[in-house]
């Protein structure tokens, strides 16, 4: 529960900064799924097998894929408050 209530709370200030601060700054969020970085590949087998099942591409996300998700979101200069979604 925790988790959620965090995540959310980090959503709505991204899109309170958004339109408080859209002249100054551009704030958006990138929400990879399941990256298998040191931290993903603790889950076992199993549960790695259950969360690529959930996934709409049937797979993790891609490293690349959420680093250009973000690269992109950084050039872009027409685009704040949005929430971005790598995976799942």
């Amino acid at each position: 529960m925790a988790y959620s209530v965090t995540k959310a709370a980090g959503l709505h200030l991204m899109k309170c900064l958004a339109s408080t601060q859209g002249p100054k700054i551009r704030v958006n969020a990138v929400l990879p799924g399941l990256l298998l970085t040191e931290w993903g590949m603790k889950y076992s087998p199993e549960r790695l097998a259950a969360i690529k099942d959930k996934a709409v591409l049937k797979q993790e996300t891609k490293l690349d894929d959420c680093a250009d998700a973000f690269i992109s979101a950084a050039k872009n200069s027409s685009m704040t408050g949005q929430k971005i979604q790598v995976g799942e």
